[in-house]
This record gives C-alpha cells, structure tokens and sequence, in this order.
C-alpha cells in the first residue's frame, strides 16, 4: 500500500504546484515499469533513464516514480556525463519514497544532470556510493622522535593497500572528536612512507607528529573525484528537495542557469549511526547564475571543503581594440547584450570602472564586447594555459566581469559546518543569509567578496546576514572583504543585524590572525553592524575584539551586547590580508 499513499500524496502535491498545468492530471511512469529492479544488484540505470524519457515525451506535466528499493547505477545514459540524464524536460517530477535509494558504483560519474529544462522537481531520494571515497581507523601509538605513528583501519572501512589510496599523502587526524574536525593548528600531515605491519595495521612515517595523536581517529582521502550528485545547467525554476546524501564526492553543482533554482530539505551527511567520520568533498559550486538560488532549511555537515560557494568568475582581458571595445578571454561567462561589466585592475585588486554591453561578436581569440562607454583598461593578455593559481593570482593581466551573471543568494533555516572549509562563499551581487545555524568553524563561517586567487567574484552590492546562530567560531564568524587589496572599497551596502555568537576562538587554527573575534568588515563601504550578540569567548582568545573594521567607510555598531559591545578595533594589515 506505501508506494500507492505515496503516489496519491505526491500526484495532489502535484495539482496544487504552481509549476504544473492545473488543467492537467499528471501522467505516473513507474521504473520498475522500464526494467529497474530495486534489489540492489542489477543496473537499474537504464530503467530509470527509460523511464525518464518516456515521461519527458509525454503530453502535460508527467511524474517518474522510483519506489522504495536500492537502485544501483553502473552505466551513464546517453547525451551527457551522468548516470540519470534530464535533458530539455519541461513540467517533470521525479520522486522517490521512504527508502529510495539510488547508489553510485562510480566515483567520477554524476548521479544526475538537469539541462535545459524548465519546471523540474526532483525529490525524496537517498544518494550514496557502492564505494567509499575515503577509509578511516585510529591511531595505536605515536612516536615522535621517528616521525611515526602506529594505525588500524577500522573494520568495514578499505583498507590502506586500495589502488587509489597509493596517492593519498595526507593523514587527517580528528583531534577534537566533539566538533569532528581534523587538526586545525596545522595543514594535515604530510605521508612521506607507509609499511603495512599487518592485518589493516600500518605504520605511517609522517612530515610532522604530534603526541596528542595517540588515540586519535584519522582519515585518508584526497580530492581526485570529481562526481557531483546533481549538475544543474542552463534550466529554469527548478526544484530539489528532501534529498539525503549519505556518501556522496560532491554534492551540487549550478553553473549557467538564467532562471531560479531551489534546494529544500537537502542534507549531506554520515548516515545516523554509522561511525563515519566523513561525508563529501564539498557541498555546493554555483557559478555564472542570472536568477535566485535559494537553500532553505538544508543540512550539510562533515565535508571538507565549502559547504556552498556562490559568484561568477572573472575572464581575462586579451586586447584593447578602441577605448569601447575590448576582447576577453570567452571563459564560463554567458554575455548578453544589455549586462553590466566591470573592468577590474588585477595589480591593485579592485574595481576600475563599469560600462554596458552594445553588442557582442565572436572573435578568433574569444568574444569581442563593444560598450556603451569608453573603460580604462592598462594590462591585457590571455591567461596561461596549466598555470599555478598564485602565478595566476599575480600575473596583473585586467579582468572583465559580468556582474549580471552573479545572481542572488538566499540562504534560510539551514545548519551549516565544514570540517575545514567555509559554509558560505558569497560573491553573489545581491544575498540574504537569516535564520541559520553555522557550528563548529575554524576557518569563517560566511566569507562575503571576491576571492583573487580562484578568480572568483566579484564584489556583493547588498548583503543582509541576520537573525543567524553562530556556535563554536575558532576565527569570525563573519568576514566581509577583499583579500589581498590594499584600497578597494567596492563591497557596498552590507547589514550584518540579530546574529548571536556563542563560543569564539576555542582552537588553535593554522596561521590565524583573527582568533576570538566575531565579525570583522573590510574592503567595503556602508555597513550596519547591529543588536548582535557575543558570548563564550576562549580563555584563550581573551580580550580579542568582537568586532574588527579595516580598510572600509560608513561602518556603524550600535545596540551589540556583550563583550565589546559597540566597540570598533581597527584591524592591522596583516589581519585585513588573511582570512583567519
């Protein structure tokens, strides 16, 4: 009887959607209809994907059930890089029920694409691997003369010798087990050789030890998948909700969408109960976005990269035709006529001047952009190809960005933490943040600008980040800025309002220049710090300022309790250079 309840429930929800034709019953394609099994063994991902086509061809809007069962994927479908393809659909719902779970045997291929579609939904299913992309144990004893440390590998977990494993050279110790996270007061120990002493015993001889690794959990991994559990490209008011990632590699991917895209109820996570120390690369990338991106009431915990990232990038100026024209490099960037550009000076890292798109004409070396004004552009040159970050970082070259493509963030009712990374990354041009939990932090909770070094951004013209809960902040909860520039002020028009911080400067973080305090605020003109509260801060941190302003204009505190209250300290420029 469950998977009828659950089709009649969802067929209901269906009518009542504004997304469907409400003159229109949907028609329900069941998978186990196409050949999918759900016992786990079989490759159901050709009777999935059957089944979503023949849904996407039907008249009106159509609903792919998956009932419960374990759905294993093996083979990618046709016409994209992913097991389940949704391509070009309009007005479809593909949704499981309690225990439908859909498990990857690759860690490289995506679970799901969604291209070019309009009126999608994907909802209740549980995604994990067939293979894990990490193992995990504890350490035996430490040596720190010799630079060693005994290990197991807990049982259930791949042990060391795994193929892949070979080319995992760190060791990430769990030194506080309470918040999960690996040592923070160093990068993780590099493996300089391992000698197997046993059945799943090892001995690691490491770059650095420490004698408060005895009794540790450790971790191995590294980042070399590249799976995401869904790619959502160029589509329109798309849905994903109640999704839980058990074991994933990546969680979601945006790129190129120009209309809105919502995540509900998504949590990325161990499963309850099962011992594992860790869940998934990272949680989010969102880039090149022209609608509203909207996380409400999602979970994501136990990753080591960000939990969400969110911008669009900055492309290199190849050459200057005219003071109103200029080649740039044809990158992720979609340009539209009628968008706003900026030009940015990639020596003093900020923004020079913006103008219009008139019009835009392929060149042989990327896009020809004519402007609605005359831009000062004083370095052009295309990038390196495989060159270093930070080679790319200075190589003073201007950069264009298109600030239409930076979309709004709405970030509403969610818990937050990264085992090392930050939760927000917010280069979005507009943003909300209220109403979320973000815990256990040693690197900043919400990171508001561009970031030169990924050239990722560019500067947040409005940002609202109230009503939020911070616990256990090792560094700011809240860093708005430009790293690296000297004089910019071009994030503008930031409220910073409600916020509680419970907790600051608990744990030593590598190279932290800001440990203890809350909030700190450069790089930017116009900012309301207000009726925030702080408390609990370390004995260690003791008397650091709650609130650091630097490099900034127009910056008001006022009705803030506890500690410092209303006090501004003026950052160094050493803190207003550095993240932590």
């Amino acid at each position: 009887m469950k998977p009828i309840i659950a089709a009649i429930i969802l067929l209901t929800s269906i009518l009542i959607s504004p997304t469907a034709d409400a003159t229109t019953a949907p028609q329900q394609f069941n998978v186990k209809d196409f050949g999918a099994t759900g016992g786990g063994v079989a490759d159901d991902a050709p009777g999935i994907n059957a089944a979503i086509a023949v849904a996407d061809k039907a008249a009106g809007p159509a609903v792919v059930f998956i009932p419960a069962g374990r759905y294993r994927l093996e083979t990618r479908g046709t016409g994209a890089p992913a097991y389940l393809s949704i391509l070009g659909a309009k007005n479809l719902t593909i949704t499981g029920e309690a225990g439908s779970r859909l498990v990857a045997t690759n860690l490289n291929f995506n679970i799901f694409i969604i291209r070019d579609c309009e009126h999608v939904r994907v909802s209740n299913l549980e995604l994990d691997t067939s293979t894990l992309a990490f193992t995990q144990g504890k350490i035996d004893s430490v040596d720190v003369p010799s630079l060693t440390v005994n290990l197991h590998v807990d049982q259930g977990y791949d042990d060391l010798d795994r193929p892949d494993f070979a080319t995992f050279q760190e060791l990430h110790v769990v030194s506080n087990p309470a918040s999960g996270s690996w040592d923070q007061d160093i990068w993780p120990p590099h493996i300089v050789s391992r000698e197997k002493l046993g059945d799943r015993t090892w001995r690691l001889h490491l770059a650095v030890v420490k004698p408060t690794y005895a009794g540790k959990p450790w971790i191995v991994w590294r980042g070399i998948y590249h799976a995401w559990a869904f790619d959502v490209e160029r589509s329109r008011d798309c849905t994903i909700e109640h999704i839980d990632g058990l074991s994933i590699v990546n969680g979601f991917v945006l790129h190129g969408n120009p209309g809105d895209v919502t995540l509900s109820y998504c949590r990325i996570g161990v499963p309850p109960g099962s011992g594992r120390l860790f869940c998934a690369n990272g949680g989010m990338m969102i880039f090149v976005n022209r609608g509203v991106v909207t996380l409400d009431h999602c979970d994501f915990s136990r990753t080591d990269d960000d939990s969400m990232n969110m911008g669009t990038h900055f492309e290199h100026i190849i050459q200057k035709v005219d003071d109103r024209t200029l080649i740039v490099e044809k990158g992720d960037v979609d340009w539209t006529t009628g968008d706003t550009v900026a030009v940015w000076d990639w020596v003093a890292h900020k923004q020079r001047c913006i103008a219009k798109i008139v019009s835009i004409a392929h060149a042989a070396q990327g896009v020809q952009l004519s402007l609605d004004r005359a831009v000062e552009v004083d370095h052009v040159g295309a990038s390196v190809k495989n060159a270093k970050r930070l080679a790319l970082e200075r190589d003073g070259i201007d950069r264009l960005i298109d600030t239409d493509t930076a979309g709004t963030l709405i970030v509403r009712n969610c818990r937050l933490s990264s085992m090392r990374a930050r939760c927000v990354l917010d280069k979005a041009s507009h943003s909300i943040i209220e109403n979320n939990v973000f815990y256990n932090q040693h690197l900043p909770a919400i990171l508001v600008g561009p970031e030169f070094y990924w050239d990722e951004g560019g500067s947040v013209t409005s940002a609202i980040i109230r009503n939020n809960r911070f616990e256990n902040m090792d560094i700011p909860g809240i860093r708005v800025g430009e790293i690296s520039s000297d004089t910019a002020l071009d994030n503008r028009n930031v409220v910073i309002e409600g916020n509680d911080f419970e907790g600051l400067g608990g744990a030593p973080v590598v190279d932290a220049k800001m440990r203890g305090a809350a909030i700190c605020v450069t790089n930017t003109d116009g900012v309301i710090i207000r009726n925030n509260r702080f408390a609990g801060q370390s004995p260690d941190a003791a008397n650091a300022p709650a609130i650091v302003v630097g490099r900034s204009a127009n910056v008001r505190a006022t009705g803030n309790k506890g500690l410092t209250g209303d006090a501004i300290a003026q950052g160094t420029e050493q803190q207003m250079n550095s993240e932590r």
